[in-house]
């Protein structure tokens, strides 16, 4: 869960942005789409540490479940790489 906005750019409303979610092994070149779930996110604006811009609607929440995901290989264990694309305005 958290928040990711645009500079400059107004998140005013969930319907004008995109958001999604990316996973990839540390050690991989395989990108995986993971559903991310727009949600309400004051802080954001306020964070922001500007006036301008509104960015209430730029949070996001993500559901990962450790277990299900595959093994990356390679018997060293390693770690997983958790994104998030934003697009809005045609600005990614």
């Amino acid at each position: 869960r958290g928040y990711a906005y645009l500079r400059n750019l107004p998140a005013g409303s969930a319907r004008r942005q995109l958001k999604v979610g990316v996973l990839r092994a540390e050690a991989g070149r395989r990108v995986r789409a993971v559903p991310v779930r727009s949600v309400s996110a004051p802080e954001a604006t306020v964070n922001s540490g500007q006036e301008l811009h509104g960015y209430d609607h730029a949070g996001f929440e993500m559901v990962l479940d450790p277990g299900r995901l595959p093994a990356t290989g390679g018997g060293g264990g390693g770690g997983w790489l958790v994104g998030l694309v934003v697009v809005a305005r045609g600005a990614v």
